[in-house]
């Protein structure tokens, strides 16, 4: 189901008014316009709202745009469409440090803070070498740790599975494979996984 942006506008602006954020709609910034300017911290931060519709590229263009004028930005959205920015900026060192906000249930939760690589949702793995840092599990995740969770699988199963094509599928499993919960098994091609963790627990 598709949130469209003014109902995510809405439910953006009662959690700003609730958390008592000063706030400024439409704000005209170095060559365009930025939908929020808000205060937290003592610190301004610009938000642009896209809803499922809107399209990707256009919208990369616009926060790198705002990047320009604050360093500080987010972008709030439907997770569909968050998942859909992390996937197409996997490898952007530009975009990495972009706050990511999402709406579920009408209420409001920080994915990712501006410059800070630390994850705030569901799940998180710990690692010796660095901090903890927290994974967006997301719908599609689960289904591949569930239906693939007692038996070995290709990058084309996850790829079906998915209805995706190959590169996208690859690159779920890989951030997941990343965090401990999948494992390579073969020594050659085609490459062989395996769910080695469900939980974090």
């Amino acid at each position: 189901m598709s949130m469209k942006e003014i109902i995510i506008k809405q439910i953006l602006e009662n959690y700003f008014l609730f958390n008592k954020f000063n706030f400024e709609k439409d704000v005209r910034i170095k060559n365009g316009n930025i939908n929020y300017v808000f205060e937290k911290n003592n610190k301004k931060h610009f938000l642009e709202v896209k809803s499922n519709r809107a399209k990707i590229f256009t919208t990369i263009g616009q926060l790198i745009n705002a990047k320009r004028t604050c360093s500080s930005v987010f972008l709030i959205a439907p997770e569909t469409f968050i998942q859909k920015f992390l996937e197409a900026t996997a490898h952007s060192k530009e975009l990495s440090d972009i706050g990511l906000m999402t709406v579920s249930s009408g209420d409001v939760k920080i994915i990712r803070e501006p410059l800070n690589e630390n994850y705030y949702l569901n799940e998180y793995l710990p690692s010796k070498q660095q901090p903890q840092k927290k994974i967006l599990i997301t719908e599609a995740d689960t289904q591949i740790l569930t239906i693939f969770s007692k038996t070995p699988f290709l990058i084309s199963d996850v790829a079906k599975l998915l209805n995706t094509n190959l590169a996208l599928a690859q690159r779920r499993i890989l951030r997941l494979k990343k965090f401990g919960f999948i494992e390579e098994i073969s020594q050659g091609y085609p490459k062989v996984f395996r769910v080695c963790k469900l939980s974090t627990n």
